[in-house]
């Protein structure tokens, strides 16, 4: 039990440090917003996104475009804390 225990802080912790990474990030934000763009039908760029925790992450030069390309929303720097149990299994997302 011990060592099932140690494991999963160990594999908590590495997970934690690939998060850190710039590449992993984006690939992460960039299949979250391509969801989420689906989903509504909004374009969604951005020019910079920081992984704070697992469940915490801001964007800076966050801009959502209609579908016609006008711009809806234009925020420069957006913190973000979500429930990670709702990404995990698509659920609906608030």
């Amino acid at each position: 039990m011990l060592y099932s225990a140690y494991l999963f802080l160990v594999l908590l912790f590495l997970s934690f440090i690939l998060i850190q990474i710039p590449a992993v990030q984006s690939n992460l934000a960039n299949r979250i917003t391509s969801k989420f763009s689906k989903v509504s039908g909004f374009d969604i760029s951005y020019t910079d996104i920081y992984l704070v925790w697992y469940d915490r992450f801001e964007m800076k030069g966050l801009i959502i475009k209609d579908p016609e390309q006008n711009k809806m929303i234009e925020v420069g720097n957006l913190q973000v804390n979500f429930s990670l149990s709702t990404l995990l299994l698509d659920q609906n997302i608030n």
